[in-house]
């Protein structure tokens, strides 16, 4: 689990890694193997707030499908764990961010 608040976690055992081929330019090895990876988290997967839903789907709205899958693909490094680093790393920072309530203006 990755704690981000409270009661916002990300349980690591519902994230799903897919390696995908990297469309950035990279020689011969580029047609042949899959360095990029696609991340997907299901956030019904787990009881989050009503209040970080409704933030997370206004901060990362293209991320999130329709059914509630959040998706993010990192093709930025030429291997698939400093890839599948940056995708986590994205996606706690997209957490971190729907965790900070607005203060209601009177």
């Amino acid at each position: 689990m990755i704690y981000i608040c409270n009661n916002v976690y990300i349980d690591e055992s519902i994230i799903k890694f897919k390696g995908i081929r990297s469309s950035k330019p990279g020689g011969q090895n580029v047609n042949k193997v899959s360095s990029g990876i696609h991340l997907q988290y299901d956030l019904n997967g787990y009881k989050y707030p009503d209040w970080f839903i409704n933030n997370i789907n206004r901060i990362g709205k293209k991320y999130i499908s329709v059914e509630g899958i959040l998706n993010i693909k990192s093709i930025l490094y030429r291997t698939q764990h400093k890839n599948k680093k940056e995708a986590v790393r994205r996606m706690v920072e997209l957490f971190r961010k729907s965790v900070k309530r607005e203060k209601k203006r009177i």
